[in-house]
């Protein structure tokens, strides 16, 4: 099943996703990203989950910055509060 996941953090060799939109947490080795792929925070990632395994399909850099441009709008607004 083909489903979207955010790269949460990263610690040491291990890189933490939050999966769907319940953000499932799932902790998989560094080593599962090809290596011409940096991995950051905030990222969006196509995964595939099978029984057995989790697969990264691709990267969403359309995705990944509109999530950011959204939250920085949030972030401004909150800080427009103060």
């Amino acid at each position: 099943m083909k489903e979207y996941a955010v790269i949460d953090r990263i610690i040491q060799d291990k890189v933490v996703l939050l999966i769907g939109r319940l953000e499932r947490e799932v902790i998989v080795p560094l080593s599962s990203f090809p290596v011409s792929y940096k991995p950051r925070e905030g990222d969006s990632i196509i995964i595939e989950i099978t029984e057995n395994s989790l697969v990264i399909l691709g990267f969403d850099d359309q995705k990944t910055q509109s999530d950011r441009q959204r939250i920085e709008k949030k972030l401004q607004r909150l800080r427009k509060r103060d």
